[in-house]
């Protein structure tokens, strides 16, 4: 087993070079930078061949740097986001920790790119044995936080346990044991060799030194001590978080992906969610920037002198999720989740929630995530069928009960319009919509809720981590259910040997059979700049947004 690569698997597997896409980084790579630097090219190859039918294929208004540009680094940058954290806490779950604005708080030992290959961050590289399950990590001998102190291997260690033991997030639980090597050498024994499990557990690691940590009077909550090239310099929660560059920062950038740019001195992130106040902080120049802006106003903005305007097909889809608890009606009545599946309009969702940018799921995992197959196109998925929903509806035990949907305000549109389709065939929806930060807190446990609408994707044995894993919260998988079958099938399917597309499609079928959630659409995320940046390069992460600090400025 040992230099097992994702080529290997592939080939396996019996996976074109088409359909390259429709897998994560899987398996034992020999060496993380120099694997990672492979994959990398592999999947952007075959991104770009995966998906005839979809509207949108790359990255519209993206710029390449030329040989002769003069660069800089920018003074300033103001960014508007419609998410920020109530706490800056290291500790928080899996989805939370791609927000854009989490890497310049603290580094970690691997990073996810846009093309959907890990990088060496805190890792200078990561290796297997014959086994499938030990590997060897080697950190960068001088990582130091921006207190001065020193990340080792004895920090890195700390942390993983002190995560497992919080139960922030599942792919701890795939941990057996870890075991310290020398100041910047240890071993990590995953459970089994499982497809993508140790690269989602090296993005997951955040490189903390554990003495600052415990000197710090709220656990980093407000004030962390940073490891990336940025430290905090203001922080209101859900008001605004500015970022100030450090001048001792540990990395030789020309050892850095180019993902991972900091090319900013000042960075300033003010919390904006209302569509209208976005258009009017960039009109008035309050702000620089809105990656993510809202769809409804990208109109004011496209094809308008003064603006770069850029859009990406996101990594991660709009899914609904069901409860699993049984003492809840939804939880246990197969019917009625099915009747709520075929009574929503998805193409309504589509231009009412995104104006129109994004397009139709045909699986829970979205076309741009590992885990998708060419073949899904042509399987049976939900639909648009007001008859087939009233069917299901008579079948099932529903009798006017009042269903809870929970979700963020930033969703507020599509929540809105579920409830109506389901109003429509005689299925009452109460909305609780609350503040990102709160939702981020009780999304992962479906039995506060009946139905919530979650992003995911990254790849499918990520998606079955984070949502369907009967083992990886005490109270079953992410929505509170016990499905042993599934949870069986899931943990046979990620094993290395059998992470195949016949295997993963059974896994999908099964999920869709059973309507445990519904694939609703992947969004196209829209991002607009003053053009006065300028912006000589762009650099888009994994949510299709443009990434401030990375991106490439022109001197002026």
């Amino acid at each position: 087993m040992k230099g097992f690569t994702r080529r290997d698997f592939l080939k396996m597997s019996g996976v074109t070079a088409a359909s390259a896409a429709a897998l994560a980084l899987v398996g034992c790579s020999k060496k993380g930078g120099e694997e990672s630097q492979n994959s990398s090219q592999t999947s952007e190859t075959s991104t770009q061949n995966s998906s005839e039918s979809s509207v949108l294929d790359s990255q519209e208004g993206s710029i390449v740097a030329d040989e002769t540009t003069e660069l800089e680094m920018r003074d300033s940058v103001k960014v508007g986001v419609s998410i920020l954290f109530a706490t800056l806490t290291p500790f928080r779950n899996t989805s939370a920790q791609r927000f854009p604005f989490v890497r310049y708080l603290y580094d970690r030992l691997a990073f996810l790119t846009d093309t959907g290959a890990y990088v060496p961050q805190g890792a200078k590289s990561w290796t297997c044995a014959d086994d499938g399950v030990t590997w060897t990590v080697e950190l960068y001998d001088n990582i130091t936080d921006s207190e001065g102190r020193p990340v080792t291997a004895d920090d890195v260690i700390w942390f993983l346990e002190e995560g497992k033991a919080r139960g922030s997030k599942p792919c701890y639980a795939k941990v057996d044991s870890l075991e310290k090597i020398d100041d910047y050498t240890f071993n990590i024994v995953m459970n089994k060799n499982l497809a993508d499990a140790f690269e989602v557990l090296l993005e997951s690691t955040f490189l903390i030194n554990r003495e600052s940590f415990e000197a710090s009077e709220d656990e980093f909550n407000t004030q962390p001590v940073s490891t990336s090239p940025y430290k905090v310099s203001s922080f209101v929660p859900d008001v605004n978080l500015d970022f100030v560059h450090r001048d001792d920062f540990w990395q030789d950038e020309a050892l850095e992906d180019r993902t991972l740019g900091h090319n900013v001195k000042n960075l300033s992130m003010v919390y904006i969610s209302e569509a209208s106040q976005q258009q009017v902080a960039l009109e008035t120049k309050t702000i620089d920037a809105m990656p993510a802006i809202a769809a409804t106003i990208i109109d004011a903005f496209k094809d308008k002198e003064g603006w770069l305007v850029t859009m990406a097909p996101a990594n991660n889809g709009q899914q609904l999720r069901f409860t699993g608890d049984e003492t809840r009606l939804v939880g246990r009545d197969e019917n009625l989740r099915k009747a709520i599946c075929y009574a929503i309009d998805v193409d309504m969702l589509i231009q009412g929630a995104a104006n129109g940018y994004g397009e139709k799921m045909d699986d829970f995992i979205p076309r741009t995530s590992g885990g998708w197959f060419e073949s899904y196109k042509t399987l049976d998925y939900f639909h648009y069928d007001v008859a087939l929903a009233k069917d299901y509806l008579e079948k099932s035990d529903y009798n006017g009960e009042e269903l809870i949907l929970s979700g963020a305000k930033s969703q507020e549109r599509a929540y809105t319009i579920i409830q109506a389709n389901c109003q429509a065939i005689g299925i009452t929806v109460k909305l609780d919509i609350m503040d990102q930060s709160l939702f981020t807190q009780v999304s992962n446990d479906g039995r506060q809720w009946d139905m919530a609408m979650i992003s995911t994707g990254n790849g499918a044995a990520n998606v079955w981590t984070q949502t369907f894993d009967g083992d990886a919260y005490e109270y079953g998988d992410q929505m509170g259910r016990h499905d042993e079958e599934l949870t069986n099938m899931i943990h046979e399917t990620w094993q290395i040997a059998n992470y195949t597309e016949e295997n993963i499609t059974k896994v999908r079928n099964y999920i869709f059979e059973h309507a445990y959630g519904y694939g609703l659409y992947l969004p196209y995320t829209l991002s607009v700049v003053n053009e006065s940046l300028n912006i000589a390069e762009t650099v888009f992460n994994t949510q299709g947004q443009l990434d401030m600090a990375a991106c490439k400025y022109a001197k002026a």
